[in-house]
């Protein structure tokens, strides 16, 4: 019920909110061992690398690649059927904010959170801006949505892959 690319690969996180949803503990704690560290430090520098070749790209390169997403059967579906149920829906995503964010604005979904890349006149420069979305980000994301929204833990689900 997810969002897909064209690989199969699942496009992020959906947060749900509604009061009387019961909270489903997920654990995303940040790395404790040496050895999660270093896995997330090579998943950085791996993105920062696959980033770099993006470099004089024109922005709009992005338009090819949303019209290539195909939707998981139903998800368009399943994210309106939520919000007629005055469930609100955030997407938080690894992917970058181009891509993201005109999904978001496709299923009218109201907060969205993904990597940004740095454009400078109409073209990709290889670099991205603000915090890399880890599994640390989208739990801090998930709270801050929380919050601004005052609701309770036990009012919120997340859902991911």
């Amino acid at each position: 019920m997810f969002p897909t690319g064209s690989s199969g690969n699942s496009f992020g996180v959906l947060w749900f909110f509604k009061k009387s949803f019961k909270i489903i503990e997920i654990q995303l704690d940040p790395p404790k061992s040496s050895e999660e560290k270093n896995k997330f430090q090579i998943l950085e520098s791996s993105l920062r690398k696959r980033v770099s070749l993006l470099e004089g790209l024109p922005v709009s390169v992005f338009d090819t690649v949303f019209n290539s997403i195909h939707l998981a059967p139903n998800a368009q579906k399943f994210i309106s059927i939520l919000q007629k149920n005055g469930i609100l829906v955030g997407l938080v995503s690894g992917g970058f904010t181009p891509i993201v964010e005109r999904l978001a604005k496709f299923l009218s979904i109201s907060y969205f959170s993904a990597n940004q890349l740095e454009v400078k006149d109409g073209l990709l420069t290889g670099t991205l801006v603000g915090q890399i979305i880890s599994p640390q980000v989208k739990k801090e994301t998930l709270e801050k949505w929380r919050e601004k929204l005052n609701l309770p833990k036990e009012r919120t689900v997340a859902i991911g892959d």
